[in-house]
């Protein structure tokens, strides 16, 4: 069925997906979300490949642009074992199409969870959902346009979105993260596996546990040491640099960082900093 998606989704005719779809996707993606939560917590392990031949594809940002996700998918090959994906947040507002992509990256993590793997972004959220998609947000809105007059299936991906997962832990070799790393200091792989991940992000931070949570979907590196405020994430987020994420991979036995988020400065849909350990990947053209 989701390869049969995959081919309606290609066809240039292709209209809304039927609302009785949609709702059966999401209830059943979100008690295996949920239940994925209640297992592992908001940190999840991801299998690297294993064999020669096999591969872990991690996509960053789509932003509802459903032909990238295709060209992806024809480019790479459809998810199967063998050939994993990871996504890594921010498949929501911007573009028109967030809701296609959803579903079908849904239905193949249905068919075979371990070849779809989906991180939680900072678009993954209701107040920028709800925002105009001129300002960057758009995907409550897209959602209206497609089935008027039914804020339950709002909700229903709300309540998918707090289940996701904040990383994954791809063995040692990285840790894929929408975001970034963290201004508290000896921030572990336990600690990010133990964040209260189910609730929207807070807009003020009082705890530790809300720090935590705002930075791995919200930080960005920049080029220097230490941390600095951001002056483009209005005022409350922070950039990390080269220092803490060497510090953060020696303490937690991690070779590497891939974040999102984030538009490359060349726009060549990818990034490497602070001395190869750490990979920007964004995969939105436009």
């Amino acid at each position: 069925k989701a390869g049969e998606l995959y081919s309606y989704l290609r066809s240039p005719n292709a209209k809304p997906l039927p609302r009785k779809m949609v709702y059966e996707m999401l209830i059943a993606a979100s008690h295996a979300f949920e239940a994925q939560a209640a297992a592992c917590g908001s940190l999840i392990h991801v299998p690297p490949p294993a064999k020669p031949g096999e591969r872990l594809l991690v996509c960053g940002d789509t932003h509802g642009q459903l032909q990238d996700v295709l060209v992806i998918f024809e480019e790479h090959g459809l998810p199967a074992p063998g050939n994993a994906y990871l996504f890594n947040g921010d498949i929501a507002d911007r573009g028109r199409n967030a809701t296609e992509i959803f579903v079908l990256l849904l239905a193949f993590k249905l068919a075979c969870p371990d070849i779809m793997h989906i991180n939680r972004g900072n678009h993954e959220q209701r107040d920028l959902n709800e925002r105009p998609f001129a300002n960057g947000g758009g995907f409550a809105w897209e959602v209206r346009a497609k089935y008027p007059h039914d804020e339950l299936l709002i909700d229903l991906f709300q309540n998918l979105f707090t289940n996701l997962p904040i990383a994954s832990l791809v063995g040692e070799w990285a840790l894929v993260i929408h975001g970034g790393l963290f201004r508290e200091e000896d921030v572990t792989l336990d600690d990010i596996r133990a964040i209260d991940a189910c609730r929207q992000p807070p807009s003020v931070l009082q705890t530790r546990d809300d720090t935590l949570l705002f930075d791995a979907l919200w930080a960005d590196p920049h080029d220097g040491d230490g941390i600095v405020a951001s002056d483009n994430r209005g005022g409350v987020s922070i950039q990390f640099g080269r220092d803490l994420t060497k510090a953060f991979c020696a303490r937690n036995g991690v070779q590497s960082i891939i974040r999102s988020h984030q538009l490359p400065k060349r726009k060549r849909g990818y990034e490497i900093q602070h001395d190869a350990m750490l990979l920007t990947i964004f995969s939105a053209s436009n």
